[in-house]
């Protein structure tokens, strides 16, 4: 099968990202920490091994990504970031649905009274 593995060291992204993306990000204290942060709660999704035995960390789940739905985690406020990594996902797979990045409401403003 044809595919590509990455393999990122997480430990590091604290030290680059308020920079590049103008957010503070916390402290990592094992890789792990940084799969529920990942702007696309699809792609939360990690392997590791323990002894002779896989250990699979799924904050959200594996039925998106099975399902082949996108959805964005908005622990971090990067919308353009999951909407990078969305257009470059479907052109990839156009058969992916991506849900949009939930817009805040904004809280009524009262009524003034003359």
């Amino acid at each position: 099968m044809p595919i590509t593995v990455q393999i990122r060291n997480q430990a590091r992204v604290p030290l680059w990202y308020e920079g590049k993306f103008g957010v503070p990000y916390p402290p990592v204290r094992a890789a792990s920490d940084t799969i529920d942060r990942f702007p696309c709660k699809t792609s939360a999704v990690g392997i590791r091994c323990e002894g002779n035995r896989l250990q699979l960390r799924a904050p959200f789940g594996v039925t998106l990504m099975l399902n082949g739905v996108l959805v964005p985690n908005p622990v971090l406020p990067i919308p353009e970031v999951y909407a990078t990594k969305i257009r470059r996902w479907q052109a990839v797979w156009p058969e992916l649905v991506a849900n949009p990045w939930p817009i805040e409401e904004v809280p009524a403003q009262g009524c003034r009274q003359s």
